[in-house]
């Protein structure tokens, strides 16, 4: 928790630097933030931390004795997104993997199929919010277009990502543990479970878009769930490479450039995204140890 303030700290002190505002303008508008508005925040990302666990555990095999016990997967994600908050490179990942095929409550789950679980959960997640983007009607698609310059080099890009991409999966597919890989996304073959999936990932990408638009009151500017799930798709493309630990000033300029589209000036969307992001590791360290004191005090 001390870390997570110590980075978001950083993070805000950048942008201040870059933007040329102070502590002083920055620290009024976050004292507008109510007791109650930002339990209600946490409340939201605990909530959207539950649907994002519940859609994993969703996505393993549902055979008799297959499915991993909820708590197990709960566990294996909260850590590894703990672990992700502040290493790069999706270390977190690679911890989710471990955690799950080494725990020995349960059915022991193989190494390839929890890293093929955890790849179908990222494209489930993806999935679901290019779908809600275009339920909404929100205009993120427009803008991107508009900012978007073409170039025969990206092209060039695209195709080599994808024969390496290729040639990968061919490679991939000769050896033994391709086909415990396939089983961890064999949930994405079936409509029924891609179904429920999307379901449990709106209410995920909602909680977080509920949590955009209670700050934003609380700042004085009253957004649609519409409004903040534009502003979600900015900051998930933005911060979809990650460049910097916990994504610090990554995450909060691409939230302050996203409000921006809806009049928010700079100062109150600094202070929203200093308090969301706040709310984010806070939620996940207390999933995590909630989680790590069950498993280990039970």
């Amino acid at each position: 928790m001390v870390l997570s303030v110590l980075f978001v700290g950083l993070g805000l002190g950048l942008l201040l630097w870059k933007g040329n505002l102070s502590f002083k303008e920055i620290g009024k508008a976050i004292g507008q933030f109510g007791l109650a508005g930002v339990l209600l925040g946490l409340l939201g990302v605990l909530a959207q931390v539950f649907f994002q666990i519940h859609r994993m555990w969703f996505l393993f095999p549902k055979e008799e004795g297959a499915r991993p016990h909820w708590f197990k997967v709960a566990y294996a994600f909260s850590l590894g997104q703990l672990v992700n908050s502040f290493l790069p490179a999706r270390a977190g990942d690679v911890v989710k993997v471990v955690v799950i095929a080494k725990e020995k409550s349960g059915k022991p789950v193989p190494a390839a199929e929890g890293a093929g679980v955890v790849i179908a959960d990222k494209i489930a997640d993806v999935g679901t919010l290019l779908i809600l983007l275009l339920i909404t009607g929100a205009t993120f698609f427009d803008e991107l277009k508009s900012s978007l310059t073409f170039s025969p080099w990206i092209a060039v890009i695209v195709a080599a990502v994808l024969i390496i991409l290729a040639v990968t999966w061919r490679w991939f597919s000769r050896k033994k543990l391709f086909s415990e890989f396939r089983e961890g996304l064999r949930g994405l073959a079936s409509p029924k479970v891609l179904f429920f999936t999307f379901l449990i990932g709106l209410g995920a990408w909602t909680s977080e878009a509920f949590v955009i638009t209670v700050l934003s009151k609380q700042q004085g500017f009253s957004l649609s769930i519409t409004d903040a799930v534009f502003v979600l798709g900015i900051l998930n493309l933005m911060i979809a490479v990650p460049v910097s630990v916990a994504n610090v000033g990554t995450f909060e300029a691409a939230i302050v450039f996203g409000l921006g589209r809806f009049g928010v000036p700079m100062v109150h969307g600094l202070a929203i995204a200093t308090v969301h992001h706040l709310l984010q590791l806070s939620a996940i360290a207390l999933w995590a140890l909630g989680l790590w004191l069950k498993k280990n005090l039970a």
